[in-house]
């Protein structure tokens, strides 16, 4: 298990010349803006783990590095003899460290019908996701491959097959009701605890959106948010007025955008929008929010 880690995401915009174009025409939609509209349109509305994917989805959406990684659409054929339709996602992080996600739709009659992803720290491991044969059985399978990262192949989910040099983090039997794991599922679901501190400040911290148990390695969104309980106005400075950490777990987090001011008049609050996603090494997790007073 690696350490704790909280990491920010810089979105990179690609800015090439533009051709002379006609204030009033429409812009062109991307391949990626397309493929996104599709997928989105075809989760669920409801449920934590459909609620998970659309958010992973929107992650994929903003960081998938334009035509570096392109979106790879692929026909198969299900186990059970019908048509369908793989596509693959893939936003790796483009540093050391980082974190790499990858994401697959699996898509009948052109309805979404199941999705599986996966997020792995590329210290401990590196992430290949493929259309392969993982157990012999003559179907293609959606494969999360692993191979070594930096410090070598040290991820807990590490899966191999007798005689079979391979390795795979997840692998999915392709049906037409969606996928079927080939291997024990390895995520828990962990209790989350939230405890403030408000570094003897006159503020009040809160965290709205978590839900009582979280899926590893599924994301959620919460909103946290500081009021300041003075008479007084308070300065905090914009996205650096908080921190977190969490006992014996490591998470990965995003942030929406960032509220500018410089300073809350009394009983004012302002908030912040994080996407994070959590693993850890016991069935609980203590997230320990604490307001950093400006300096």
């Amino acid at each position: 298990m690696r350490t704790p880690m909280l990491a920010t995401v810089a979105l990179t915009c690609w800015l090439v010349p533009a051709a002379a174009q006609d204030p009033g025409a429409p812009s062109k939609e991307s391949a990626a803006d397309a493929i996104f509209k599709e997928l989105a349109a075809g989760l669920p509305k409801d449920g934590q783990r459909a609620i998970s994917a659309r958010l992973e989805l929107e992650y994929w959406h903003k960081h998938q590095w334009g035509f570096l990684n392109p979106a790879v659409r692929k026909p198969v054929k299900t186990k059970d003899g019908n048509a369908a339709e793989v596509v693959f996602l893939t936003a790796p992080a483009m540093s050391l460290p980082g974190t790499d996600f990858s994401m697959a739709f699996l898509l009948v009659d052109k309805r979404v019908v199941d999705w599986a992803s996966c997020w792995t720290y590329n210290r401990t491991a590196n992430q290949e996701l493929l259309l392969e044969d993982v157990n012999g059985d003559g179907f293609s399978d959606v494969a999360f491959r692993a191979s070594d990262g930096w410090w070598g192949l040290l991820d807990k989910r590490k899966h191999s097959r007798p005689d079979d040099k391979r390795k795979w983090l997840y692998a999915y039997a392709i049906t037409a009701k969606g996928f079927q794991s080939l291997f024990a599922d390895t995520e828990r679901d962990l209790k989350v605890k939230l405890s403030y501190n408000s570094a003897d400040q006159p503020v009040v911290l809160q965290v709205k959106g978590l839900p009582e148990s979280l899926r590893e390695r599924q994301m959620v969104e919460c909103t946290l948010s500081v009021t300041n309980t003075s008479d007084k106005e308070l300065p905090i400075k914009p996205g650096e007025w908080f921190s977190v950490d969490m006992n014996k777990a490591a998470y990965f987090m995003t942030y929406g955008p960032q509220d500018k001011r410089t300073v809350l008049k009394a009983g004012e609050s302002v908030t912040q929008v994080i996407r994070l996603y959590v693993e850890g090494t016991e069935k609980e997790v203590t997230m320990r929010w604490k307001f950093v007073p400006s300096q």
